[in-house]
């Protein structure tokens, strides 16, 4: 695959099926936030990851569960598995890849013979090429801007693709233009991994709806995904072979690292008189996120995979 690919920067519409539809004028400020997001925020994840892992981990046994990098690589492994990668020559797109940790993690691995991240913050395409540049497995990698609602990819390109805690920026709860562009791009037989926080069920108190919208906006997100309208969406789409991973308690040792970063991070904003908005915006996101994670009937940490149906010949 071509490291210089071009990818058209374009942003889709997004709506709630209960909602009506808004003006693409009132959508497209979400894009903006998420932009204006990052542009600020990206340096606090070096707070969180060494290696700017920007999701959360997850224990397996035998994994020290004071040693977070450890766990955060293990969310990278278990994404990686799931996609079902056979042989040396496979093609991996990730949508929404931060500054690429994942992108590289995966750049390691055998069974990656090329990976694409895509993110539509200018910033973190820069700073992930750069941290990228001088590994062995740099000719793996390519880092480009674009919006994974609608890319300039050909179809049917990709053995694998993945997206971790980046469906939540999406306005939708079903995430359609995410799971339509997936299909496109997948190669017949390839694996579709979602790996985010989801919402289980549509009746909150409000406690929860207070957490979920300071959550949602302090972290720039539009909707946490709707994990039954997800699975359901896929189906009506034409994934087979659907699976729903729970892993909320396997992120728990990770979760925990929360308030001490919070504490840590505060404490330097404090210090240095910071008043950027987006990094205080940084630092209350996880706050709220955790009560959120507390409501376990409402809100769980999921890892959601389907295949593109294969061609038999």
């Amino acid at each position: 695959m071509p490291a210089n690919l071009m990818l058209k920067n374009a942003l889709t519409t997004h709506t709630h099926p209960t909602e009506q539809a808004k003006p693409t004028s009132e959508k497209i400020p979400q894009l903006e936030r998420v932009q204006a997001y990052y542009a600020e925020a990206s340096e606090g994840y070096r707070d969180w990851s060494k290696g700017l892992n920007m999701h959360f981990g997850t224990y397996e046994w035998g994994t020290n569960p004071f040693n977070l990098e450890a766990m955060l690589e293990n969310t990278n492994r278990a994404v990686l598995q799931s996609l079902k990668l056979r042989g040396q020559q496979n093609y991996v797109l990730d949508m929404g890849c931060g500054l690429g940790a994942t992108a590289r993690f995966a750049a390691g691995q055998t069974t990656v013979a090329s990976i694409t991240g895509i993110t539509i913050a200018n910033n973190q395409v820069k700073e992930a090429r750069a941290l990228s540049c001088d590994l062995p497995g740099a000719h793996k990698l390519g880092f480009h801007r674009a919006d994974y609602h609608h890319t300039s990819f050909e179809s049917a390109q990709f053995d694998g693709i993945y997206a971790i805690e980046s469906a939540c920026h999406s306005t939708e709860h079903n995430k359609t233009s995410l799971l339509q562009e997936a299909l496109r791009l997948l190669k017949p037989g390839a694996t579709l991994t979602l790996c985010d926080g989801f919402m289980t069920t549509q009746t909150h108190s409000a406690f929860t709806r207070l957490c979920y919208q300071k959550t949602c906006h302090h972290w720039a997100l539009g909707h946490f995904p709707d994990l039954h309208q997800v699975t359901a969406h896929m189906a009506e789409l034409g994934f087979v072979n659907i699976k729903v991973v729970d892993l909320s308690w396997r992120v728990l040792p990770s979760a925990l690292f929360v308030p001490w970063m919070i504490i840590k991070y505060g404490v330097k904003l404090l210090c240095r008189g910071d008043r950027n908005p987006q990094h205080w915006h940084h630092l209350l996101a996880p706050l709220w996120g955790l009560g959120l994670a507390m409501n376990r009937k409402a809100f769980g940490y999921y890892l959601v995979t389907g295949d593109k149906p294969d061609i038999k010949t």
